[in-house]
């Protein structure tokens, strides 16, 4: 009896991990950042990036971080140098998330849906501030 309770115990416990495996793959952040970085239009050293939440859930305590890569020469090859980049505002609280309504706003001619945007966040970081950039 003592080998039959040792693997139904063991069994049991591998199930439950896996299940909760399942369910932190699927209730996990889907956090898209922007593939561009926008220049601001009436001054070059400003520079602006969005996130946006498409989780079911809302997420809380964003920290962003922004980094300047510049390669060095070195003896032995190319090094990266790794510059952090102070933004404007780089602690959010929580951002809301993702508004189905907003995927259908073309097609039904909704122009004025409520909180459309709630679920991204921009951020922007000024390069004037930046010795020798090399931008």
């Amino acid at each position: 009896m003592e080998i039959n309770d040792f693997f139904n115990s063991l069994l049991t416990g591998i199930l439950t991990s896996v299940i909760f495996l399942i369910l932190l793959y699927f209730f996990r952040p889907n956090i898209k950042i922007s593939d561009c970085i926008a220049k601001d239009k009436e001054d070059d050293n400003i520079f602006r990036f969005k996130i946006i939440n498409k989780s079911l859930f809302s997420i809380y305590d964003i920290r962003v971080r922004m980094f300047l890569c510049n390669e060095i020469n070195g003896i032995n090859g190319k090094n990266i140098k790794f510059e952090e980049l102070e933004l404007k505002v780089s602690n959010i609280w929580t951002i809301p998330p993702f508004n189905i309504k907003h995927i259908f706003q073309n097609e039904k001619s909704q122009k004025n849906i409520k909180g459309k945007t709630n679920y991204a966040a921009a951020f922007r970081t000024d390069y004037s501030k930046i010795e020798n950039w090399g931008g």
